[in-house]
Parts: C-alpha cells; structure tokens; sequence
C-alpha cells in the first residue's frame, strides 16, 4: 500500500496515542497489589493480556472503552496478594516477560507460556539456576519451584534485557532481598528505566548504581492503590515532535515529567546542542501545564558530531532525518551491543535515505550522515512502522514527492499517524 507526500508546511496541535509500554506496567503493577484506577490506556492486546492475567491473579476489573479516543479505562480491585491458580495462562510472550520472573519469586507456580524465543528462554534458564529454583518446560506448561536460594541476579546481553523489567516489577511481591546486576546494556534499556520509573510512581523505592549497575529493591514492599493516568507516548510522539522541528510549528501533547525513556533523548539534546561554549543552546518550551511541548523549524535543536541512539532504537530512523538536515557530518555510534532488529533497521534506513538524495554510509562502528538534500522518489519503507514514519517526515521538505511503499505499516504503532499529519496541514494521497 502506497502513500504520497508533498512538500508541505504544517501548524497546529497533536495528540499522539496513549503509551502501551506506561499503561502495562501501570496497569500489572495495579493487578499485583491494592487496585486502583488507570486511565488513558491503549485498547491494544497487550493491554488485555495484562488485565486478563490480573484476572487469573484474583483481581476484580472494570473496564471503559473509548471509541472516539480509541483508548480504554480500567478501574481495578486488587487482590491484595498475587496468586497463582493452577490454570494460570499468558496470553503472549511479551505478557510472558511480566506473569515469569513474579512465578519465580513463589514457592510453587505452573504457567502455561507460548513458545519462547531461543534466547530468552535459556536467560530464563539461567536465571533459575543463578537463583537456585527449579524452572521446567514440559507439554505448554512453565513449572516453577522456589523458594530462591540467593542473593544477587545477573542480566546481561539482549536475552537479560527481555526479562529485566519483569525481574524488577516481580521484586517488591518477593520474599527474598535479591540484587539485580545489570551490564551496561541492560542498564540502558528504554523499558528498564520505564520500569523504575513506574514503581516510584507507585511509592515504591528502588536504587541504582549507575557505576556497578546494582540494582536494589526491597522485597515485600507491595504494590499500594493507584490513581493514574497512562501518558501519551513519546516514541510516536517523537516524530510528531520531528515533523514541526522539520516543516513548521505547532505543540505536541506530551508530559514534561514523563518516565518513558524517549523524552530524555530531547532532554540530551538540551544539554548536549551542537552550540558555541557560552552561548545559548536549544530548549524544549512547554505550556504552562507542562503537558504540550512546543516546536518550531526556525528553532531547530542541533545534533552533536557524534550520537549514541542505543537507548533510543524507536527514535533511530528519526534522528537519522534529522541528521540530514545539519551543517556538518552526524556518526551515530556505537552499534553494538545492540539487538539484531537494531541494525536491520539501520541498514534499512540508510538505503532509504540514500535513495532520496541524502548520504547515509554504515561503517564498521557507525553510520556516518552528511548534510544533504533531500529530494523525493520512490522508496519502500520495508514494513517498518518507524522508517515509514521518518520517510514521512523527510517528505515534507522534498522539493519532489516522496512515494512511501509499504505506508501502512505506522498503523503498529499509531493508526491515525496520516490523519493527524493531514491535519496539521500535510498534503498526502494514500492508496488504502
């Protein structure tokens, strides 16, 4: 399916959806403890796979759709006390990462569990014997039999990153003082911090050595009731951000105190602008609520010479455009360690880029970006919601148009991503 875009100015407000990766961790937090009320969540099937296994937790739950906003409200009776029943299914592998490690930390569990990727499950594998539990897979069933017999976890690589948010959101239900040793990349996961950040939100403390990568929660504490909002997200609301940066002004809904990882890419960019010593460099500027971020291209933030997107791999293809638009070169580096989607999607990008007149080189650490202009074509954005949503945003300042094959994949992410830029002033053709 193809979509056209021209040349456009853009001005006005936007919305972006509600942030799935804030409203699950909300929401499991809510089923594991005293209950509460969130709102503002994404009608998603993660969503409901969270709420359907606080269900099977013994929590009573409520829920509102939104048509028009296409979200849903959950008002939660927790249980108190998480339990286990001997039918206790996940729904998906990504709800797998959340129900497994809280198995792990009971004295007796049975899950049934879709199939795990390689990796994952020989980390899971690892853990348990780091914990001194018992972990068995046998006939769609996860068996687990505590209680844990040590002191301190390790998570490393892209297989610890999997579990490394469930590991952290399991440990205030533990009995037992366990220390989670994150590597570096670990450490740096987007849904890491998010993690941490929703447990403060919850009341509950958590600390971090950003030196040895400790990190210490303390056990038993309990999930208390909660009242909460999910934010907007801030990976789509990042390229929304991008196009007023790009091709115009206008305010993007997104919270100033915001958890999600992505705002503090924006947040680096202040403190790390591409500007003088001593002289002034880019602000973000907010509403008096602090809720709408402002942007205009006349007051375009300015990339450093050398860029590290690790932590940011939703945003990668945005900066990536945005690079294109500077007055000197951009190496975004390193590359590893990285997941393997990590540089496909780097690949794919700079062929991208390449093919509508920018100059985008991978090197053997990097990729090297050249200032250059863009000017249209005809690219296919390889089913990739995040580089069909760049090449969108590189359309708006092609002199020619720029035919985007593939342009329905952005609905994974944000279904309305073409109507919200038409609205803004964008002039777009789609074929679906």
């Amino acid at each position: 399916m193809r979509c056209t875009i021209h040349s456009s100015p853009i001005r006005g407000r936007v919305i972006p959806p509600p942030s799935q990766s804030h409203a699950v961790r909300l929401l499991w937090g809510a089923c594991l403890g005293a209950g509460g009320a969130v709102d503002n969540c994404p009608d998603s099937k993660e969503v409901r796979a969270v709420l359907d296994m606080g269900r099977q937790m013994g929590a009573d739950i409520e829920f509102n759709l939104n048509e028009e906003m296409g979200s849903m409200s959950a008002d939660i009776f927790g249980p108190g006390e998480p339990r286990f029943g001997p039918s206790f299914r996940c729904p998906t592998v990504e709800s797998a990462r959340w129900a497994v490690p809280l198995a792990c930390t009971s004295e007796e569990a049975t899950l049934a569990v879709p199939p795990l990727p390689e990796s994952p499950r020989r980390a899971l594998e690892d853990a348990a014997a780091q914990l001194g539990i018992s972990v068995a897979n046998a006939a769609g069933k996860t068996e687990v039999r505590g209680p844990i017999n040590a002191e301190e976890l390790e998570l490393a690589d892209t297989a610890g990153a999997f579990w490394a948010g469930g590991w952290a959101m399991a440990m205030p239900c533990a009995e037992a003082d366990v220390v989670l040793s994150l590597d570096d990349f670990v450490m740096d996961r987007p849904g890491v911090r998010l993690s941490l950040g929703v447990l403060g939100q919850f009341g509950i403390a958590s600390s971090l050595d950003e030196e040895s990568g400790e990190l210490v929660i303390a056990p038993g504490t309990g999930y208390r009731e909660i009242y909460k909002d999910a934010e907007q997200d801030w990976r789509t609301g990042s390229y929304l951000l991008g196009a007023f940066l790009l091709a115009g002004q206008g305010e993007v809904w997104l919270e100033s105190s915001s958890k999600q990882a992505e705002k503090t890419f924006w947040d680096k960019l202040q403190a790390k602008d591409g500007t003088p010593d001593g002289e002034e460099g880019w602000k973000m500027e907010w509403g008096d609520d602090g809720i709408a971020v402002r942007a205009d291209m006349a007051r375009r933030p300015s990339l450093p010479p050398s860029l590290d997107m690790r932590r940011y791999p939703s945003l990668l293809p945005l900066a990536m455009v945005l690079a294109t638009q500077e007055n000197h070169p951009v190496l975004i580096e390193p590359l590893y360690p990285v997941y393997a989607g990590f540089l496909r999607r780097a690949r794919a990008m700079a062929n991208a880029l390449n093919l509508i007149g920018g100059k985008a080189q991978m090197t053997e650490g990097g990729i090297r970006i050249e200032p250059s202009a863009l000017v249209g074509g005809h690219v296919d954005c390889g089913q990739d919601d995040r580089i069909a949503m760049a090449l969108a945003l590189a359309g708006l300042v092609c002199p020619q148009p720029l035919i985007i094959e593939n342009a329905q994949a952005v609905s994974r992410s944000h279904p309305g991503f073409w109507a919200d830029l038409r609205a803004l002033g964008a002039r777009i053709q789609t074929d679906f």
